[in-house]
């Protein structure tokens, strides 16, 4: 986040820009994924956003992950929780996890928009009216054995639905 800050302050900082470079490598070569046999829900959800819309799969990412992080908080909030204690170092100090969770949540997203991020799907010109197609075209690419999109937990379309529906 420091970074990605100094990098979109200056685009001359070359330091910057390499870390931002760097945790995008970090980010996408696999590692996080080391023995799951997963793909981010995310980046499945945001597939079927860019296979209709002409946009970058990194501008949909960053609308959908918010989203989706407040919906996987309420399934597992102790993870969220732990996001938001890391990265922000935010401590409980008497809030229970998901209240935590979404606290940090919330400050990721301003963060994002501080960045120049797009946070909802309006600003990238996509409206309500094909969220059941995205759901189905979502689960499409990837179906586990219940018939849903796997994740943890897994995401039915009516969730996926939900996930998108809070990002309008």
């Amino acid at each position: 986040m420091e970074w990605g800050q100094r990098a979109v302050a200056d685009g001359r900082d070359l330091e910057a820009r390499t870390q931002v470079q760097w945790a995008s490598i970090i980010a996408l070569n696999g590692w996080v994924n080391a023995g799951v046999e997963m793909v981010p829900p995310v980046h499945l959800i945001e597939h079927a956003l860019s296979a209709h819309h002409d946009m970058a799969h990194g501008a949909g990412l960053v609308v959908v992950n918010p989203a989706y992080m407040r919906f996987i908080a309420r399934a597992r909030p102790e993870r969220l929780a732990q996001f938001v204690r890391r990265i922000f170092g935010l401590a409980p100090e008497g809030k229970d996890e998901l209240r935590l969770a979404m606290e940090g949540i919330d400050r990721f997203e301003v963060f994002l928009r501080t960045i120049g991020c797009p946070t909802r799907l309006s600003a990238l010109g996509i409206k309500d009216d094909l969220l059941v197609r995205y759901a189905q075209d979502a689960v499409l690419v990837i179906r586990g054995e219940d018939g849903n999109l796997p994740g943890r937990p897994p995401l039915s379309n009516e969730d996926i639905i939900e996930v998108l529906r809070s990002a309008p």
